[in-house]
């Protein structure tokens, strides 16, 4: 009998972004009864107490403290969570079979976390302005999904002379907190709607009671991570509905780099980018090809691989909902004119295509069978995409690489798109996000200012711990990228057998 150890993921994503302000709701804090349990305005120093560190306290106290937590709790959370929603099929229909969760965690901390013995507490994200923690774990006999919500004070301080701090609640900061927030609750909502993409296999009785002998620890890790979603995918997801784009402004210029004349170009070309894309990482000594879709499930303590991440994962995830969308409707949700250049982008279209994948991926499909059906067979599965995307395959007798004709012009058209945009009004940027309905609009934020607001999913519990999702293992079927949940143990642990000995 061996024990099998499940994967924590923390889940985050530091954002930089333009001008706005912040403000006050007065919403109430609801539990899943709907029954109002706190006022925030007038009980918001309680929850204080509850969802923030002592370091917090200690550094900013209770009056800033309570600012913050009114603001996020009374509006910019839930306003964030009312627009997925509203913004994707798939997500609207989840909200309505109640297969969304309706509570989670809160914690507030200021650079690192209470050493106070809760696990949580300790392993935080250090200047990320908000960030979701999520993992399956045991409640006595049952399987089920814990979560929570971090975000680090400091990381929204300014400091006078003292080097006392302050909480900055105004211009940038609002907009990095408001659309970081959209980023990481699309975790949130994934954890739930796609969680064995999201964790990996979720049989963990399985596991657990299968002999060593017929599965082992290593096939039992390797499993699971073939499971799993590759990072790419996971951070590209989310960075369609954050503003990604100003957000990661000077990698997006790096793709216009130009390996020849050492420059920055205006226009980008396919050889420039397939080349660049292949041989800058090296280039610059890093010793991986940082912008390569492969490397994005590397080690990335120091962000140097966050092109590949965040950047390629983006557009990757971009261009297969512009495949789905021309599935679907026999036109593609991105409008090339004459010359092959982009001249339109849909939000509104890709938002469609993007929610059939994640629908299809709930209902028990892999992303290795969406990928192959959306591209009508151009790619085998999800690691022939991930291989071959821009750069496509390395030429032996040239000593380069050649494009992947159909992402390689996608990408080119968006990078050149967006540039252009950019061009135009250089100040403020184009957002490149999917919950703006238009795709090239420069509004810093897609949340409503000063808004109050409420909303019967996510909701702040009482508490600054991991909070048990209310949909239970039990019920998640759905695909992960080689594997689904749909399927018995025993005949996913067949498939990987095959798969691992062919």
């Amino acid at each position: 009998m061996k024990k099998f150890i499940s994967f924590f993921l923390t889940l985050c994503m530091i954002f930089t972004f333009s001008a706005g302000s912040w403000a006050d709701g007065d919403s109430d804090l609801q539990n899943t009864s709907g029954e109002t349990t706190v006022a925030i305005a007038d009980d918001s120093y309680r929850l204080v107490d509850i969802y923030c560190s002592r370091t917090a306290k200690e550094a900013l106290g209770d009056d800033q403290l309570q600012h913050l937590v009114n603001l996020i709790v009374s509006s910019i959370e839930p306003q964030a969570v009312n627009l997925l929603i509203d913004s994707f099929p798939c997500f609207q229909e989840a909200a309505d079979n109640d297969e969304l969760g309706r509570e989670i965690g809160l914690y507030i901390y200021y650079g690192t976390g209470d050493m106070d013995g809760i696990e949580e507490h300790e392993f935080v994200a250090p200047g990320a302005y908000a960030y979701v923690n999520g993992y399956p774990a045991y409640e006595g006999d049952e399987s089920v999904f814990k979560y929570m919500i971090g975000i680090d004070a400091e990381s929204l301080c300014t400091f006078d002379e003292m080097n006392r701090a302050f909480l900055d609640l105004d211009g940038w900061t609002r907009i990095q907190v408001d659309t970081t927030f959209c980023h990481e609750l699309f975790h949130a909502f994934m954890d739930d709607y796609n969680r064995v993409g999201m964790s990996g296999y979720m049989d963990f009785d399985a596991f657990i009671l299968t002999p060593e002998e017929v599965i082992s620890t290593e096939e039992g890790d390797a499993l699971v991570m073939d499971t799993m979603f590759p990072f790419w995918f996971m951070e590209g997801l989310a960075g369609c509905v954050g503003n990604i784009y100003p957000a990661d402004l000077d990698i997006f210029k790096e793709y216009r780099y130009d390996l020849d004349s050492q420059q920055y170009l205006d226009f980008c070309t396919k050889d420039q980018l397939c080349r660049m894309y292949a041989e800058m990482g090296n280039a610059e000594g890093t010793g991986e090809n940082k912008y390569d879709l492969e490397a994005a499930d590397g080690n990335n303590d120091d962000g140097h691989l966050n092109g590949s991440v965040y950047v390629s994962g983006y557009m990757a995830c971009l261009y297969l909902a512009d495949l789905n969308y021309r599935q679907l409707k026999g036109t593609g949700a991105v409008t090339f004119d004459q010359n092959g250049d982009i001249s339109f982008i849909s939000s509104e279209k890709l938002r469609e295509g993007l929610s059939d994948i994640l629908y299809r991926l709930h209902t028990g499909d892999t992303l290795d069978e969406v990928i192959h059906t959306i591209s009508g067979g151009a790619y085998e599965n999800t690691k022939d995409f991930t291989a071959r995307f821009i750069k496509g395959n390395y030429q032996e007798e040239t000593q380069r690489y050649g494009g992947d004709p159909d992402s390689l012009a996608f990408c080119v058209g968006y990078l050149n798109y967006m540039n252009h945009l950019d061009a135009m009004d250089p100040e403020p940027h184009p957002a490149g996000s999917l919950l703006m309905d238009d795709f090239g609009s420069t509004l810093p934020t897609p949340l409503e200012k000063d808004a109050p607001a409420a909303s019967d999913f996510y909701r702040f519990v009482e508490k600054n711990t991991m909070t048990t999702s209310t949909v239970s293992n039990e019920d998640v079927k759905d695909g992960g990228t080689s594997y689904s949940g749909r399927d018995s143990f025993e005949t996913v642990l067949e498939m990987f057998k095959a798969n691992h000995h062919s």
